[in-house]
């Protein structure tokens, strides 16, 4: 068998020996002149304009004193390759399914490959990529939380990659602890808001719309905490601790009330 590359919208040229004695067929087909193809006299057979439905198999059949002698042609019309538009960012849910997609063309058919942050991925009972290219990630984790690269190969053109991030998403959760209603003039307000979820959440604190930062008589901890000294009686109100990430915000809310110090009950 010959075989005769060529690119899309090219001329290929077919050259078989014993040409004039010889004719050209094409899946079983009889090969004639028309306006994508030419048989010349001296048997060669020229594809005017290569496209992707040329890709097979040629045949040139001769007639021999001693014989038909057949002599193989596999044209081969090589498209680039190329990973079609998708999305960069998945999102999961714990124990869930991930799809990751990597739908490739070209010409051979390209291979499809997958690395898991630079590691190359095989397929196991959690991992396994199809024919199509797409990833299946069973059961995920917080440890499937990464980036992964297909890569397209075909041995002939240049291979392709694209990276897709995998994220983690849990629900988010927002509770304050430490609720103390009610403050003496004077003392301390100190409240703690717990927030959980993938992707970690911030926490922040405002009082009647207005965020709170530390300054002055007011402490906001890293983890959430608020801490108020020396409180007074502009510091009655509700506060809200507000639990949000890239995707998501939750708010919890609680009401303080500071007493003054010289309120008297009277005795009527």
């Amino acid at each position: 068998d010959t075989f005769v590359p060529v690119t899309p919208g090219e001329k290929a040229t077919l050259t078989c020996r014993y040409g004039s004695n010889s004719t050209w067929y094409h899946d079983r087909k009889l090969v004639v002149s028309d306006n994508t193809r030419r048989v010349n006299r001296d048997g060669t057979l020229e594809v005017l304009k290569a496209t992707i439905d040329d890709d097979e198999m040629y045949e040139c059949h001769v007639a021999r004193a001693t014989g038909l002698q057949i002599y193989r042609f596999l044209l081969q019309v090589q498209v680039p390759i190329g990973i079609l538009p998708g999305r960069d960012t998945i999102m999961a849910k714990p124990s869930s399914k991930a799809f990751l997609h990597c739908e490739v063309y070209g010409n051979p058919k390209p291979s499809v490959s997958w690395t898991k942050n630079g590691s190359p991925l095989r397929s196991s009972s959690r991992y396994e990529t199809f024919s199509n290219g797409t990833l299946l990630i069973q059961s995920v984790t917080p440890g499937d939380a990464d980036s992964y690269t297909c890569r397209a190969d075909n041995g002939v053109s240049t291979p392709v990659d694209r990276t897709i991030k995998l994220l983690l998403r849990v629900m988010l959760v927002a509770r304050i602890e430490n609720r103390n209603g009610r403050v003496m003039e004077g003392g301390r307000i100190r409240l703690s808001c717990e927030g959980k979820g993938y992707p970690k959440p911030a926490i922040t604190w405002e009082k009647a719309g207005r965020a709170l930062v530390s300054g002055g008589n007011v402490l906001i901890r890293g983890n959430g905490g608020l801490k108020i000294r020396d409180a007074t009686s502009s510091d009655t109100g509700t506060y809200t601790c507000i639990v949000s990430n890239t995707d998501v915000k939750i708010e919890a809310s609680t009401s303080v009330q500071v007493v003054p110090k010289n309120v008297m009950t009277r005795t009527v």
